[in-house]
């Protein structure tokens, strides 16, 4: 009920700061577990990149011509196409999400095209300003996300989004952090295959083996690969940690992603052996219901979406209506559905948002 007294609220009014707390307090309902005591804003950051900019493109290349020969996972263009997918999320965060306090775009001197770049909620942010001149140019973005920290006046909490992430649903902080201020991290089980020959999953089991060899953990997970929350300070402090300041230091150091990257997802695990996280479990069937019903789920085929990434099979999106969903790029992917999905988002996000020109 009260839930959807805030979507109503949100349909039918332009929300700020103020309108949204004097809802809360209209509300005064224990299912609406937002705190405001401590009145903390939250940013948003993402990374953008322009792979058709002619300077960009003849700087990649010729440190691809420097590497030599490449895995196809950390050369292909997907890596750095512009499919206007952040023209999309930022319609979906001004409708879903509107109490975001500022949102940090990190881009290598390129700014989109149809960005409003005087809108006061919007900050472009060089590579150049947050990462030392020895590691650039970079064309790797795990280098660039361990940099997120140095974002100046970055908010001690934030959240980070590649341009391929979408909110789909009115969710409130409380989404993102707990009340006395953990990051709330969606995650899943997995069974990692030695085999595999993706450099992301390789990265995720090496980071899940370390952890479990360091802390004697138990940990075989992965991310969401969606929008994740962050505190800024546990970042810097897990930046300097002797765990794995070597294993950043060889990251920071590779131009391209690599095998041996450390990819932001340490975070996750240490801020959790740390104690100073929460994990939501991912599961494809609603656990919070009585065993028969999820019995007769599992025969129909009834799923539950926390999030969802997909790169084609993008009506899943509107049959399972997940609360954040991934369209993601590769090198697998036709121009044929490429263009599919542009068009879903097209019609998906249908309303122009005021970070428009």
């Amino acid at each position: 009920m009260v839930k959807n007294n805030i979507k109503e609220f949100y349909k039918n009014n332009n929300v700020n700061d103020k309108k949204l707390t004097d809802l809360i307090k209209y509300n005064q309902d224990n299912k609406i577990p937002v705190d405001l005591k401590d009145e903390r804003k939250i940013d948003l950051v993402y990374l953008w990149c322009d792979g058709h900019d002619k300077n960009f493109k003849e700087k990649k290349n010729y440190w691809l011509k420097q590497y030599g020969k490449l895995n196809i996972q950390s050369s292909t263009n997907a890596r750095w196409r512009d499919n206007d997918e952040l023209l999309y999320s930022l319609r979906s965060v001004e409708k879903f999400i509107p109490w975001i306090n500022h949102i940090y775009i990190v881009t290598d001197n390129q700014v989109p095209h149809w960005l409003d770049t005087k809108h006061p909620k919007i900050t472009i942010v060089d590579v150049k300003d947050i990462i030392p001149a020895k590691y650039l140019p970079t064309f790797n973005s795990n280098v660039i996300e361990a940099h997120l920290p140095y974002i100046k006046d970055l908010s001690e909490y934030f959240l980070y989004s590649n341009d391929d992430c979408f909110v789909n649903d009115y969710l409130e902080p409380s989404y993102f952090f707990t009340s006395d201020g953990k990051p709330i991290v969606n995650v899943k089980n997995s069974k990692f295959k030695k085999k595999n020959t993706s450099i992301y999953i390789k990265n995720l089991y090496d980071i899940n083996c370390k952890i479990n060899e360091k802390f004697n953990t138990n940990y075989s997970i992965e991310d969401s690969h969606n929008i994740l929350p962050y505190r800024k300070s546990f970042l810097l402090d897990n930046l300097n940690d002797d765990f794995c300041r070597e294993w950043f230091e060889i990251t920071f150091n590779n131009k391209f992603r690599e095998v041996s990257d450390l990819q932001r997802f340490i975070h996750v695990l240490l801020d959790n052996v740390k104690r100073r996280n929460k994990l939501r479990i991912y599961h494809k069937y609603k656990r919070d219901i009585p065993f028969i019903r999820q019995i007769f789920n599992w025969i129909c085929h009834i799923y539950h979406y926390e999030f969802m990434y997909c790169s084609k099979h993008t009506e899943k999106i509107l049959k399972y209506n997940p609360k954040l969903f991934c369209i993601n790029d590769s090198e697998n992917l036709s121009d044929k559905a490429r263009e599919r999905n542009r068009q879903f988002l097209k019609q998906y996000f249908n309303v122009k948002s005021g970070f428009e020109k």
